[in-house]
This record gives C-alpha cells, sequence and structure tokens, in this order.
C-alpha cells in the first residue's frame, strides 16, 4: 500500500512537471510571437517611409526635368 502511494506521488509530480514545462514553453512562444509581431510592423513602417521618400524624390526630379525642357528657370 505504500508503495502504491509513494508511485501515486511520483507520477503526479510528474505529471505537473510535464503541465509546467508546457506551459513555460507556451508563455516563450507567445513572447517570441510578439516580437516577430513588433518586428514585421517596425519592418513594414521602415518600407513605407522609404516608398515615400521615393516618390518625394522621384516627383521632385521629374518637377526640375519638366522645367528644365519648357526653359522655366529659377524655379525648382
Amino acid at each position: 500500500m505504500n508503495t502504491g502511494l509513494l508511485t501515486l506521488a511520483g507520477l503526479l509530480l510528474v505529471a505537473v512537471g510535464i503541465l509546467g514545462g508546457c506551459y513555460l514553453h507556451d508563455k516563450a512562444e507567445e513572447k517570441r510571437e510578439a516580437e516577430r509581431q513588433r518586428q514585421r510592423l517596425y519592418d513594414a513602417a521602415r518600407e513605407k517611409e522609404t516608398a515615400m521618400r521615393v516618390r518625394k524624390y522621384n516627383t521632385m526630379h521629374a518637377m526640375r526635368r519638366t522645367a528644365r525642357r519648357y526653359g522655366q528657370k529659377g524655379r525648382y
């Protein structure tokens, strides 16, 4: 009887250890996923800013070309 109780206690201890390990693994995975999501948002914002700068530069360059083409000196 005593051996049976010790075995049961050992199994319960192992089960609690496994469940605790799974819980900690899930929390760590959530933390990693949150970091990945933050990085994706940061990268998207940086790409958007770069695209905006490129559009601005291209527009300015086109305006200068047009001004040169039609002889509008002193502009752009």
